[in-house]
């Protein structure tokens, strides 16, 4: 059995979410220690507390939504 017919849809959707949100994060951490190195930092300092809620939110979400999805993939089989 290959391996794309082994989860469901849901599943593979929830899991390249899950990767994007990481790079997306990881990115973000980059620009953040690249600017605090040029001494760029306060332009981004007003908006951290914004973007982390976001991020935090955002992360909360994907958590739910990979639940639902072992869920269903247990229920499928």
């Amino acid at each position: 059995m290959s391996l794309d017919k082994r989860y469901g849809p849901m599943f593979h959707v929830a899991s390249r979410a899950i990767k994007y949100y990481l790079l997306g994060v990881f990115g973000f951490a980059v620009v953040c220690s690249l600017a605090g190195v040029m001494g760029m930092f306060g332009a981004i300092e007003p908006f951290l507390p914004d973007i982390i809620s976001f991020l935090l939110r955002l992360a909360a979400l994907l958590i739910i939504f990979m639940a639902t999805a072992v869920v269903i993939e247990s229920l499928r089989r």
